[in-house]
């Protein structure tokens, strides 16, 4: 829901499509960039730290977007916006690696393949519900409880 909230909310609250694609790019654009340096970093640390880094980010980049919309002025909300979404950005090109290897760690060899298809049918289902989750979120308790939703909720 990181990516989706930062692309619609500059969409949205700050009326324009092109910071909305700047914003696409930094949310989805850092793993092309990172994305081979978190496959070495996995290697070498254990996964699961890998993986707390990537939230300790995320939180980072929520933290960003609850400012740019509660408390930045108008001239640093965009900027806020932005920076929270290379904070998600970032976050993603390490989850990305370490969530297979941690996958790989707890199936035996023989589940690995159903496995692997089953977690990637899930994520694939998380996308897909994404924006509709933000509209609904949204339209009944405003942007606040969209940004304030990836923190709370497991």
């Amino acid at each position: 829901m990181f990516n989706y909230t930062v692309i619609l909310y500059l969409q949205e609250a700050v009326g324009s499509d092109l910071l909305s694609g700047i914003g696409f790019g930094l949310a989805f654009g850092s793993s092309i960039v990172f994305g081979w340096f978190a496959g070495v970093v996995c290697d070498r640390v254990p996964p699961h730290r890998v993986i707390h880094g990537a939230q300790a980010l995320f939180l980072a980049g929520l933290a960003c977007l609850w400012w740019a919309h509660s408390g930045a002025s108008e001239q640093t909300r965009v900027a806020w916006v932005l920076i929270g979404a290379l904070c998600g950005g970032l976050a993603w090109s390490f989850v990305g690696p370490a969530r297979l290897t941690t996958l790989a760690q707890m199936a035996r060899p023989e589940e690995l393949r159903p496995v692997t298809i089953i977690f990637n049918l899930q994520v694939l289902v998380g996308f897909g519900l994404a924006p509709l989750l933000i509209g609904v979120v949204r339209s009944r308790a405003g942007w606040g409880a969209v940004i304030l939703n990836p923190a709370v909720t497991p």
